[in-house]
Order: C-alpha cells, then structure tokens, then sequence
C-alpha cells in the first residue's frame, strides 16, 4: 500500500467520524440544526478538496450507514444525510475541479437546495402528498387555537372581532406562505450555502489545503442589470389580478431579486460599519440586535434595504465616485 492511499484511508476514516458525530448530535440534540448543517458536511468537504469527489461520497455514503444501524431509522437517516452532507459534497466537487469561489458557493447552495426539497418530497410522499401543506395547516391551527385562548378571556364582541381578525390573518398567511415557499427555499439555501463556504474556506485555509480568494460580504453589489431587471418585474407583479402560475413565478422572482438588493443594502452598511468596527463577529452581533429589536418593523427595514442596495448599484454609493469597483458584470 503506497502512502497517497494510506494517507487517503486515514482522511477518510477520520472524516467518517466526524461525520457519524456531528449527525448525531443533529438528529439528538435539539437547537443545533443550523449549526450542525453548518459542520457536518465540512469534513467531506475536506476529502472531496484533498482527495477528490470519488472518496469524499464514498465515505458519506459509509457515514449514514453506520448511522442508519446505530439508529435503526433508514429513511430519516437518509433525509439527514442528505440535508448535511450534500453541501459539503458540492463544495469539494468545486474546488477540486478548480471551479473556484463561486462554483464552490453554486453548487453548496444547489446541496442545501436538494436536501430541503427531499424533506418535502418525503413528507409528501409518506403523507398521502399533501404532507407538508398539512404540516403548515396544523402549525397555523395550532397557533390559532392559543390565539383563541387568549382572546377568549376578553369581553364578548371585542373577542369576536378579534378572533375574526385573527383567522383572515392566519388564512393569509398561510397563502402567502405557500406561494412565496420557491423564493423562501432559495433564499434559505442562499445563506446556508454562502456560510458553509466561509467555514469551509477558512478550513482549509487553515489547514494549507487550499487558498481560494472569496467575495466578503462588504463587498455584495448588485450589478445594475439586477437593478432595472428588480423594477421592471416589480412593475409586472403589481400588474398581476390573479395568481397564476405565471403570476406565482414573476412574484417569486421579483421577491427573489428584491431579497438580494435587501443584502446588498446590508453589505453597503457592513462596508461603512467595519471602518469603526473591524471585528465580522461584533458587526454580526449589531445587526442581530438590531433584528431582534426591531422585528415589528422588519418590513419597512426590508424596503429601505433593498433601496439602499438598488442605489448603490445604480450610483456606486458606497465608494463615493460614480463607477468606481461598481457592480458591473465582468
């Protein structure tokens, strides 16, 4: 046995691990999910970098294995497998072949992506194929029957009005919901994917496998095609009288573009805020207040950021002068 495949097995028995840990700690420690989606696909990033795709699937493909016979539960093993090793799959498939920063975050995004959408398909699937729209509809009946608790120690037409308030509320809310549910899952793999490339990155920048130059979030700006593409769809949405599945795709993407512009109103406060503070972890600490203070107004927060990153991207704001390291399309 020469050494590259000794040093192969032992990568791989070690990242095998690892894996079969943190998936263990995802499927019975509760409060961990975002962490350990996080975690627990980077040691196959680390093999699929180090040591290409063929031994980084090889060894998740083990990992759930001996998971799935120490649990005895084969499909939700499978379905764990997936939502937290399928990133950190994509990412080493990017760098090993080179596709640098932004194949890395295409195809850890894509991973995250798939992961959700066989969550849903199998809570379809093993629920008659309405499972998940059933799983919102208890959630809200839940919520609303405490609502009704509440209300319910009120005086007699006050509670009723209220209560009337609180289902059309709840009814629109699940309608929205269902027909924004595109833009929310990409959105929600569009962040996860963008953090597990961070960590995997400063992994492997750590461990001298691989320096690969990345895009810091202070550095987001929303080229100027975005910029007219975001206005011209938000003129077609409000165009729309009823929802289609034409209508159901421009809502989606104009709420997908004007999501982006939202960030990239944050990255342009990011890139003033780090001049007086450099720490990233002290900023992430501002904006988290920040949302935790003023959650009631988060929609009106929405829109101004969204504006800020449009401006910025029509105007180079953050630089000062017009066109200066500016959104452009390269």
């Amino acid at each position: 046995m020469n050494k590259n495949r000794r040093t192969q097995l032992a990568h791989g028995a070690v990242s095998a691990t690892l894996t079969v840990v943190l998936m263990m700690v995802a499927r019975f420690v509760s409060g961990f999910s975002v962490i350990t989606v996080l975690l627990t696909g980077l040691p196959i990033a680390f093999l699929g970098t180090r040591h290409g795709t063929r031994i980084s699937a090889l060894t998740a493909i083990v990992s759930v294995l001996v998971l799935a016979l120490v649990t005895g539960d084969i499909l939700s093993t499978l379905l764990l497998g997936a939502l937290h090793l399928l990133p950190g799959l994509g990412i080493g498939y990017a760098l090993s072949h080179r596709k640098g920063y932004y194949g890395a975050l295409l195809y850890g995004s894509t991973g995250v992506l798939a992961g959700l959408l066989l969550q849903i398909l199998a809570l379809n699937f093993l629920n008659g194929g309405n499972g998940f729209a059933q799983l919102i509809s208890g959630t809200l009946q839940e919520t609303e029957a405490m609502m009704q608790q509440l209300i319910s120690r009120m005086d007699g037409n006050n509670a009723q009005e209220m209560m009337a308030t609180a289902e059309n509320v709840l009814k629109v809310a699940e309608q929205q919901f269902m027909l924004y549910l595109p833009t929310m899952l990409i959105a929600i793999s569009a962040v996860l994917g963008y953090a597990t490339v961070a960590v995997a990155l400063f992994m492997l920048k750590r461990l001298k496998i691989k320096r690969v130059s990345y895009l810091r979030f202070s550095e987001l700006i929303a080229p100027r095609s975005v910029c007219y593409l975001s206005v011209l769809l938000s003129i077609f949405a409000m165009m729309q009288r009823e929802i289609t599945v034409f209508a159901a795709g421009i809502l989606n993407l104009s709420m997908l573009l004007e999501l982006f512009l939202a960030v990239c109103g944050l990255s342009l406060i990011d890139a003033k805020l780090e001049k007086k503070i450099s720490a990233g972890v002290a900023r992430g600490g501002v904006y988290l207040a920040v949302f935790l203070v003023g959650y009631l107004f988060l929609g009106m927060l929405f829109r101004v950021l969204s504006l800020l990153g449009m401006i910025d991207g029509l105007f180079g704001f953050r630089y000062g002068k017009k066109g200066e390291n500016h959104g452009e399309e390269k």
